[in-house]
């Protein structure tokens, strides 16, 4: 095909020029819709993120790339990060119990959610704070079922209640350079237990990363203490602790009913 047949063959839907002049708008738009989803993503990191620097993307079904033109299936997935920070911000996991965080977790992920309003995220916040006595008493007898696991060989151990030192399996693990840390599966539990010990002493759930003070500390060392425990760590994967605050621990084992299952024997 000529040059010329090949212009011919353009000319008879489009001029050149109509051509060049509908990519130039098309490339416009493209920019222009680009320009306008990135700031939309950093407006919102900046209201629901834990920086400047955070986004939230726009994405599309099954986290691919967005479907242009299904504008509601992104959307779907940012109403949803979108509660997940919200839920993050407010603590609420901190003060749940292991089991019914994942629950929430699975709900954040799966189910259907509200779409983001100020009469929505009041109703979450108060539905939560009527909650917030059942979750922590839940959260309290889920680290106390934990803390006095029944059979266990360690004589420090106790069914009945959680005494001053406690021997926790399987805690601990050796990585690079032969230097021990609390194993990933059971970060966790850590973090809840310290968040109950927080909130009974009146502090709040105050853990807000993915490791708990404990788990930091024996990073560091693998011999030490935090505010609340001293501690031991052996490379047989046990995990020792011993309650630095004695009234605390009553505390505890009295609202988590350790006083009362001893009296029942």
């Amino acid at each position: 095909m000529t040059i010329k047949s090949t212009e011919t063959a353009l000319s008879q839907r489009q001029t050149l020029a109509e051509l060049v002049a509908a990519y130039q708008k098309a490339e416009r738009d493209i920019r222009e819709g680009f320009r306008l989803i990135a700031d939309a993503q950093r407006a919102l990191g900046r209201a629901f993120g834990s920086d400047d620097r955070d986004t939230i993307p726009v994405i599309g079904r099954y986290h691919q790339r967005p479907d242009f033109d299904a504008a509601d299936e992104s959307l779907l997935a940012v109403n949803r990060t979108v509660w997940q920070r919200l839920v993050d911000r407010m603590q609420v996991k901190q003060m749940m119990s292991i089991e019914a965080a994942k629950e929430l977790d699975r709900q954040l992920e799966h189910d259907e959610l509200p779409p983001i309003t100020v009469e929505s995220i009041e109703t979450l916040v108060a539905g939560f704070r009527r909650q917030a006595p059942d979750m922590l008493q839940d959260a309290v007898n889920e680290v106390f079922d934990r803390l006095r696991p029944p059979g266990s060989r360690h004589r420090s151990n106790s069914e009945m209640e959680v005494p001053k030192r406690v021997v926790l399996c399987y805690m601990v693990e050796r990585h690079y350079g032969g230097k021990l840390r609390v194993r990933w599966d059971r970060q966790q539990e850590l973090i809840a237990m310290e968040n109950v010990l927080h909130s009974l002493a009146g502090q709040g759930s105050i853990c807000r990363g993915h490791h708990s003070d404990l788990s930091n500390a024996i990073d560091e060392s693998p011999v030490g203490e935090t505010d609340l425990f001293r501690y031991r760590a052996f490379g047989n994967g046990n995990l020792h602790l011993t309650f630095r605050d004695l009234d605390l621990l009553a505390r505890f084992n009295q609202r988590a009913g350790g006083a009362r299952l001893r009296e029942k024997e």
